[in-house]
């Protein structure tokens, strides 16, 4: 048993030494770091001086990040023809067409009951939110969306223009909006 506490105790003291040495090694490393701090230039460094007997170290100047151009939102018309109405529904009165492709700007980026309120020849309006599809554009064509004329407007049949051959008056179905899930032409 002797023997077992005598191996117990140098093992204990060897331990210890091996900690002992860690910690002159760590200590030894945090003031070669230091003094590596404080060395340099002192002309250069004097009027920087933070008077802690340390060189101050510039700070390391921040480059900015590329900032991506501003975006802003609109609809892409996706339908050979829209209808803009409105309000939002195929009840409402329609204010004009626009031809696919033709953007709009975007004024809630939420469609509400599938439609998307958009401006207009200079008013709000709606389209179908199934003929269209939201796009990112520049700032600088959205503003020209919001003060510029639609872009490729088709014109809106008159009250009591003739569409059909011979000057014959179109029925009403004629002039009604498709159905939703319909294959003809945008709401």
């Amino acid at each position: 048993m002797k023997n077992v506490s005598r191996k117990r105790r140098l093992e204990i003291r060897i331990n210890r030494k091996a900690a002992k040495r860690g910690l002159a090694a760590l200590l030894a490393g945090c003031l070669l770091v230091g003094g590596l701090a404080a060395c340099g230039d002192k002309e250069k460094d004097s009027s920087s001086s933070t008077g802690s007997g340390l060189a101050s170290i510039p700070p390391v100047a921040a480059t900015a990040a590329p900032t991506p151009a501003a975006t802003a939102k609109a609809v892409k018309v996706t339908a050979d023809v829209l209808n803009v109405r409105k309000s939002a529904s195929t009840d409402s009165d329609i204010l004009g067409m626009v031809e696919e492709d033709a953007k709009l700007a975007l004024l809630s980026e939420t469609a509400q009951d599938g439609w998307y309120q958009v401006q207009y020849e200079g008013g709000p309006a709606f389209v179908s939110a199934e003929f269209v599809q939201v796009v990112d554009i520049t700032i600088e064509q959205y503003q020209q969306l919001m003060t510029a004329p639609t872009a490729s407007p088709t014109a809106t049949p008159e009250a009591g223009a003739t569409n059909a051959p011979g000057g014959a008056s179109p029925s009403p179905a004629a002039t009604a909006s498709p159905a939703p899930g319909s294959d003809e032409d945008g709401e």
